[in-house]
């Protein structure tokens, strides 16, 4: 009887996990395989459809209203996240920053321009070379620039 506890302890987490199987769950922003995921496909993806001299980066604070859904699929779980992802011009110029030290970039306040694009992406988690992902963005050409 003492281990009926410790039982449901360590079973607890399989229990809740299988509760979500093929059910939409919302995803905080702040969620650390979202943001791998972003860093590592997503920002890549978006700028390439951009053609800019420039990386564009994620705004800080803006909400991704994110959601995923987690099918198993060969005793691993294939999950596809749905979001949008609002971003901005950055300091950095393509040319002199690589794409893997884009984490150093921020959004340049001179620009208020902003790139929404709405994400979906799927993958055998933990496996990112299994990330596929459809991308519609569209651009919000406030100002071209401030004056100074």
């Amino acid at each position: 009887m003492h281990f009926l506890p410790l039982l449901l302890l360590i079973s607890l987490p399989s229990i809740l996990q299988s509760a979500t199987i093929g059910k939409p769950v919302k995803v905080p922003d702040n969620d650390p395989t979202l943001q791998s995921l972003i860093s590592r496909s997503v920002l890549q993806q978006t700028n390439n459809e951009l053609r800019d001299t420039v990386w564009w980066v994620p705004v800080p604070g803006s909400s991704l209203q994110a959601t995923k859904t987690s099918v198993p699929n060969g005793g691993k779980l294939y999950t596809t996240y749905d979001f949008t992802l609002t971003s901005a011009k950055s300091t950095c110029k393509k040319n002199a920053v690589s794409y893997s030290q884009i984490s150093r970039c921020s959004v340049d306040p001179k620009y208020s321009d902003r790139q929404l694009c709405k994400v979906t992406l799927a993958w055998t988690e933990k496996d990112y070379s299994t990330v596929e992902m459809e991308t519609y963005c569209t651009r919000n050409a406030q100002n071209t620039a401030s004056k100074p």
